[in-house]
């Protein structure tokens, strides 16, 4: 879990996304929200690792059931890991994806995410390989009841491109 903490609050931490929270207050404020989080029912963490030396870690997805769509909080791959199909013909899919499988999310179907970089910004266009997400940052700052409560009362609307051109 150190590793997983680490990783998602130094990889947000330049994020445009972040907020205007200062630098001197960011570790504390945003190392306390994910604990906050993964502290609630249904979210849940995958690791990718190497079998052969299990304490070698690839990446991770934290996502949450309980929607009406699928949820991912965070997915980060370390960056020698990332694009493996282009790095070696053995992979026919890169750690994101296969993650994004094992949790049982489709990265081309309809889910939601609740924080963005800007690689992830790239990553969910329309016609790029996780075009399927819709970004719902409410979802993680309210609490589960809350966030549940959102959903319902601001249900998924079509968006102008996103119902017209589907995924590549």
């Amino acid at each position: 879990m150190r590793f997983i903490r680490h990783s998602w609050v130094e990889s947000f931490r330049t994020s445009h996304y972040a907020g205007m929270i200062p630098m001197k207050d960011y570790f504390r404020i945003y190392h306390d929200i994910l604990r906050e989080i993964m502290d609630r029912g249904g979210v849940k963490v995958l690791v990718a690792y190497n079998p052969s030396h299990p304490t070698q870690i690839f990446g991770f997805c934290c996502y949450e059931v309980g929607f009406t769509l699928p949820m991912v909080h965070y997915v980060y791959i370390k960056e020698d890991f990332r694009q493996l199909p282009k790095k070696d013909n053995t992979f026919t899919k890169g750690l994101a994806t296969m993650l994004l499988g094992e949790c049982g999310i489709d990265p081309k179907e309809d889910f939601y995410y609740t924080f963005k970089t800007g690689s992830w910004s790239r990553l969910t266009r329309w016609g790029a390989p996780f075009c399927g997400g819709i970004y719902r940052p409410l979802f993680a700052r309210f609490n589960k009841d809350e966030a549940q409560k959102h959903e319902k009362d601001h249900p998924k609307t079509k968006t102008h491109q996103r119902e017209e051109k589907r995924c590549a």
